[in-house]
């Protein structure tokens, strides 16, 4: 079973396994642009409280994705 992006707790890293079939096309080819792809390792920088934006590495680079998105990019169980 896969869990979210959104699940994954400040410090815990997991692997990409695939995206919503429901994420806007758009957005899709955006995340793909950022590195966002299958196979890549994500790692949750910062999980700040109240739904804010959460902070994710993807390689060397850091981004802030709202719940809205990280909800439609599903990942491997976190090991």
């Amino acid at each position: 079973m896969s869990n979210t992006l959104w699940s994954l707790r400040e410090g815990e890293a997991a692997t990409i396994d695939r995206f919503a079939p429901s994420l806007n096309p758009v957005w899709l080819r955006r995340l793909k642009e950022l590195g966002f792809t299958s196979g890549e390792e994500v790692t949750c920088v910062t999980a700040p409280r109240f739904g804010a934006p959460r902070v994710y590495r993807v390689g060397a680079t850091f981004f802030s994705v709202e719940s809205q998105i990280a909800e439609q990019l599903l990942v491997a169980d976190p090991a």
